[in-house]
Parts: structure tokens; sequence; C-alpha cells
């Protein structure tokens, strides 16, 4: 068995879901919060305080500001906390030879090309990518052993979007959701399944995770309409103009995910298999 995992950002979604996979593994773990009390403290915006452990053999990065609204909106706050503080940690680790994972974003890329390969050209457009850009292209120079993990968009029964959707069918209201957005939906389970993988085995190098094909958010409001015994003719299928400005608008989300297929023997579903998925959850 491999030695113990930090999972940096413990109290997230993909933190709660990687010490899900860790203890049914029997993989020695210690997790961080930075909402106090008791574990191991460590919030990316305040390192003074950090809390490292010295008897841990690799890392997961989960923290991070996600939004990318607060991304935009924030661009300075946002910087420090997924690129300045982020490269600072993950320089911390390697020096006490500490593999480190960093979840990166289908987002480093412009979005006109489909299942775009691992070596092609960054190209954010976003303000958030253009962070998980920068960090992926310092780390070389920052870290030893190090993995680069990028997802696609993760689908967890907790989404508020999937909550507020079912809530309003429930309420017998029309469901509005974009016909011009797109995803490439990913489950949770699957995700912290390759996550842990790469980083307890210390494997390095590019990965992506991603179906092959995307949807927008109309056909996925359908689907959740069908699930629930009702028309999918109860969504409304509008542009996102419409309704809010969007820093960027992708033709394609999807990532090739070839490696992670074959080396992990991972499966990527459809998106209604990832509906399928989420709701065993």
């Amino acid at each position: 068995m491999s030695g113990s995992v930090l999972v940096v950002g413990g109290d997230g979604l993909i933190g709660q879901a990687l010490a899900a996979e860790f203890r049914a593994r029997e993989q020695p773990f210690v997790a961080t919060t930075r909402r106090g009390g008791a574990g191991v403290q460590l919030d990316l915006g305040n390192p003074e305080r950090w809390q490292i452990p010295s008897s841990i053999d690799s890392a997961v990065l989960c923290a991070a500001a996600t939004n990318l609204a607060f991304c935009r909106d924030h661009p300075e706050e946002a910087r420090r906390i997924n690129v300045t503080n982020t490269l600072k940690l993950a320089r911390l680790l390697s020096e006490q030879g500490v593999f480190v994972s960093f979840l990166s974003t289908n987002l480093v890329f412009n979005g006109d090309t489909p299942q775009v390969a691992p070596d092609a050209p960054l190209d954010p457009r976003t303000v958030y990518g253009e962070y998980k850009a920068e960090v992926e292209q310092e780390l070389s120079g920052t870290v030893k052993d190090f993995a680069i993990i990028r997802l696609s968009k993760v689908f967890t029964h907790a989404m508020p979007l999937l909550i507020n959707w079912q809530n309003e069918f429930r309420e017998h209201r029309t469901v509005e959701a974009f016909t011009d957005y797109r995803c490439a939906p990913i489950d949770l389970g699957t995700t912290a399944r390759a996550i842990a993988e790469i980083t307890a085995g210390r494997r390095s190098g590019i990965w992506q995770l991603s179906p092959a094909e995307d949807v927008s958010y109309a056909d996925i409001a359908a689907e959740v309409a069908r699930r629930l015994g009702l028309s999918p003719e109860r969504t409304n299928g509008i542009l996102s103009s419409e309704k809010t400005t969007l820093e960027h608008i992708p033709k394609h989300t999807t990532l090739d995910a070839s490696r992670a297929r074959n080396e992990l023997n991972l499966e990527f579903p459809p998106m209604p298999a990832v509906l399928d998925r989420v709701w065993d959850s």
C-alpha cells in the first residue's frame, strides 16, 4: 500500500468524495479544512496559518476558487488563491518529496475543438481557465513530480442546478435551460476513483477526464424531466444571452480521455448514464 495522501480541500465536494474513496481502499489520508474547528487547517487564502503534515507521500490540490463569475469579478483575489498560493503550496510540498496532483479544467482550452488532445496548446477564454493554465505552465519549474488532472463538468447529487430543476418541476413550473451552452458531464464517483488512482499511485503527466460527447443544458433539463415522469416539453430552451452574460461560450467542452480509459480502465458514459450514477449515489 502506498503512503499517506494529503487531500487539500477535504471539505469540498471532490475532497469529500476522495475521502470516501480512500476509506474504501483502506488508503491512509489526511484531509484539510479552511473552516476552522477540528482537522488540519489549510486555507489557500491565508498561507501564514498553513498546517502541512510531514508524513505524507502524495497530495491532491482540490481547493480553489472555482466560480467563474467570482474569478471574473474579483480577479486579484482569485489569482492570489488559484495561482500565487496554489503554486506556493505545490512548491512546499515538492520540497518534502511529495507527489502533487493538480486539478485543472477543460477551460484551459478555447473550446473550438472536440476531444482536445492533452498536448494541445493552451488557450483559455475565461479568467478561471486562464489561472488554471498559468499554474499548469508553472508546475514544471516548481514541482519535481506531479500530475495535471483536467476535468470536464463534474455532476453530483448535491449539484444546485439539478436540485433547483427538480424542485421547479415538482412545483409544476417550466424549467428554462440554455440551448447554446454545453458541458461534458462526468459523475463524481468516477472522478474520485480516477484522482485517487493517479495520486496514490504517483502517476505523473497529464490526465483528462471527459466523455466523448457533450450536451446542452437544455438537453440535460429535458432528461431530468423524463426521470421525474414528466414531458420534456416542461422545459423551455433559451439562449444564454436572454438571462446572463457569459465570458465565453465554447463550441465544444470534451477532452481526449483515452489515457484514463486505457491505463485506469475507466468508463466515461454519455449524459443519461451519468445521471443514473448521480441518482444512485
